[in-house]
């Protein structure tokens, strides 16, 4: 089993080499770690934790001349990055994601890209133009568990990048860590209005998303992509209970956005629909539109002739919802 991060099995005289091994790999030490990995090899090969260590030291070590030949800053931290996909897919076909070892070279790899892009920052005459680098160094703190830091970085992103779907998810990510609740659910719920397609699933692990996630997977799995239900399995639920006031200007676009949206979907056969976003993301616009007549500027017209759009468009879902809901 592990405890702050190292291995405690007192019977297992290969633990203290683990360990030890993983220390180096989170120093960026390959050479020495694979000379521990393979003597542990010698020792016990079918130990689960000496493989993946072998392996995960091996592959990063074959990149070290890559990585050296690079000038530091934004280069090396992107290619990091890149290569830290690739990593993830050998990691996901040989069982690697759960181990000591990948936790430790996780580290490794998101606290050296975060400070190569931090010196890129400090070279940069106007860090902001940069929004994909912004992100990923974002990203780099919230895979160390640097929530602060991640709220300061996209916080002074959103000062001048307003209604991006990424940085409006990760600042949700990082309040809700922060337990700041209230204010994550409204990020959330923005980004997911937005554009869900554009955020990373993997990148989230903040219970009501996974909630919403798990929900959306049993409900609606073969009706689009699963990220444009979450938010409205948000919506039915009460997950995200938090929301803004909404301007006319934002009603208007809204209900332009609807007429557009209706405008496709009557137009499909059901099996068209089931392959396409267009279901959840009219839902979910209905969805605001229900809200703003509800709580912020009561309609009971409105009211009624969105509730009964949505129980024609999903009536298994909507039915039994509205039986709960008083106009």
């Amino acid at each position: 089993m592990e405890e702050n991060g190292q291995l405690h099995f007192s019977d297992d005289p290969l633990l203290p080499g683990l360990n030890e091994a993983c220390s180096l790999i989170e120093t960026g030490d390959f050479e020495s770690a694979l000379i521990i990995f393979d003597e542990l090899l010698n020792k016990s090969p079918e130990s689960p934790g000496v493989e993946s260590g072998y392996r995960i030291t091996r592959f990063w070590l074959n990149r070290i001349s890559d990585i050296a030949d690079i000038p530091d800053g934004k280069d090396t931290a992107d290619f990091l990055l890149e290569e830290w996909q690739v990593f993830l897919e050998y990691s996901r076909s040989n069982n690697l994601l759960l181990t000591h070892p990948f936790h430790a070279i996780e580290k490794y790899i998101h606290y050296t890209a975060g400070e190569n892009y931090k010196l890129a920052f400090q070279n940069a005459d106007n860090p902001t133009d940069n929004i994909d680098s912004i992100l990923n160094l974002a990203i780099c703190f919230i895979k160390l568990g640097e929530y602060n830091l991640t709220i300061d970085t996209l916080e002074y992103v959103r000062s001048t990048v307003t209604a991006n779907p990424v940085v409006l998810a990760l600042l949700g990510e990082a309040y809700f860590q922060c337990r700041d609740i209230p204010k994550s659910l409204l990020l959330f719920r923005e980004a997911f209005f937005i554009d869900p397609t554009k955020i990373e699933l993997d990148l989230l692990s903040a219970e009501p998303i996974m909630q919403l996630k798990e929900i959306a997977i049993e409900e609606k799995s073969g009706w689009g992509d699963i990220k444009e239900w979450i938010p409205v399995f948000g919506h039915i639920t009460d997950i995200f209970y938090v929301r803004r006031h909404l301007t006319f200007q934002t009603v208007d676009a809204i209900t332009k956005d609807i007429y557009n949206l209706e405008r496709t979907y009557q137009t499909m056969s059901i099996d068209r629909v089931r392959g396409t976003n267009t279901m959840p993301r009219l839902i979910n616009k209905y969805l605001w539109l229900f809200d703003f007549y509800k709580e912020q500027s009561y309609n009971f017209e409105n009211l009624t002739d969105i509730r009964s759009r949505l129980i024609e468009i999903d009536k298994k879902l909507f039915i039994p919802y509205f039986k709960n809901i008083k106009l």
